[in-house]
């Protein structure tokens, strides 16, 4: 009676750890990612590219490699627009991209126009 007791306990767990872990999983959702952008703030340009989970980050004639992160905030939830954070050039230096904009370097960077493309 004690081992049968013990048994449907666990169950119970295990399924309450299963809906944890499936609630978790389906609150972020992972966008696709462009292979490559291209970003301007006034007469500036930053580009990326990225391949095989790595991104080369180019502004002005300075390159930058790193990887790429799909979870950046950790428990929080991401601000809104969210797509990926591309970590080149250490702490603090990372730069977050948002469906309508590129955070890096305190500052925020927009699409560049067709033309500078």
């Amino acid at each position: 009676m004690a081992c049968s007791l013990t048994i449907t306990r666990m169950k119970i767990s295990l399924l309450v750890l299963l809906l944890g872990l499936s609630a978790a999983a389906g609150a972020q959702t992972v966008r696709e990612v462009p292979p490559q952008g291209h970003y301007c703030l006034g007469n500036e340009r930053v580009d990326y590219r990225i391949a095989g989970g790595d991104v080369v980050f180019r502004h002005g004639n300075k390159e930058y490699r790193g990887p790429t992160a799909y979870s950046w905030f950790g428990r929080e939830q991401p601000p809104k627009g969210f797509v990926i954070a591309l970590l080149v050039g250490g702490p603090g230096k990372e730069a977050l991209l948002f469906d309508d904009r590129l955070e890096w370097n305190g500052r925020t960077w927009k699409p560049c126009p067709a033309a500078a493309r």
